[in-house]
């Protein structure tokens, strides 16, 4: 039967060959259809601006290829932020633009995979007291960090509209007033409005919050602040895990 040091070696060699293929397919994508690929985004500024960028030789490929790899697999975020035309979008043939997101997708996916096993097999190696500490200290740090990239996303990306949807809420009205654009303001205001709609009956009782605003406050956008929510609560239980275990 094949052990677990075994294991990790044959999944870190076949990873190996499943990046290499990748990259070899990348490549061919960066000099061979470059230009087809560009072709198909005209109006898109962040391809525009960097097709100039091909006779820079092979960092300038990449920089092109990614751009066009990502409104591929990410469309909604860039044409929200100006750097692509969603007309070019919709024309793109759909198996080129299932291709570029299932092969951008799956290179994250493959590193993601050959780093955890390549740090797996380092703690088979060590001390797996040490090494569970270590983790343990990544793993709350990077949930922290990740729960705040995502309040800081609600923060400037949705806070207009989570707004919007509030008109008759006096706690949200008066706030709105008080609060600024700075960083630490918006990322209070919105957390605000999550503790509103995860905690609805008394902000009402209280006449701090309109029953109709929040019937009508739109379920997917709600969904995403109770994510964030629940990722905050999260976050504070490993942390005083965390502490506990440092303590004893």
């Amino acid at each position: 039967m094949m052990g677990v040091r075994e294991f990790l070696d044959t999944s870190v060699q076949f990873l190996a060959a499943a990046l290499f293929l990748n990259f070899l397919g990348s490549i061919y994508l960066m000099y061979v259809k470059i230009e087809k690929l560009a072709s198909y985004f005209p109006n898109c500024k962040a391809v525009q601006s960097r097709r100039y960028l091909c006779v820079a030789g092979y960092w300038g490929r990449i920089a092109l290829y990614g751009a066009i790899c990502g409104i591929a697999t990410f469309p909604k975020l860039h044409v929200r932020h100006g750097n692509a035309d969603q007309r070019d979008i919709d024309s793109v043939p759909q198996y080129v633009r299932l291709g570029l997101t299932i092969k951008t997708l799956m290179s994250c996916a493959l590193l993601v995979c050959m780093f955890s096993l390549v740090e797996a097999h380092k703690f088979i190696e060590k001390d797996p007291v040490q090494e569970f500490d270590r983790w343990g200290e990544i793993y709350v740090y990077a949930w922290i960090f990740l729960t705040t990239a995502y309040w800081a996303y609600l923060a400037y990306f949705k806070r207009d509209e989570i707004i919007g949807y509030l008109p008759r809420c006096e706690v949200v009205q008066v706030r709105l007033v008080i609060f600024n654009n700075a960083f630490h303001d918006r990322m209070l205001f919105v957390f605000l409005i999550t503790l509103l709609l995860a905690h609805p009956k008394s902000c009402v009782q209280r006449g701090g919050a309109d029953q109709q605003d929040i019937d009508d406050f739109p379920r997917a956008l709600k969904n995403r602040l109770l994510v964030a929510y629940a990722l905050s609560a999260v976050a504070l239980i490993n942390i005083i895990v965390g502490i506990l275990v440092v303590k004893n």
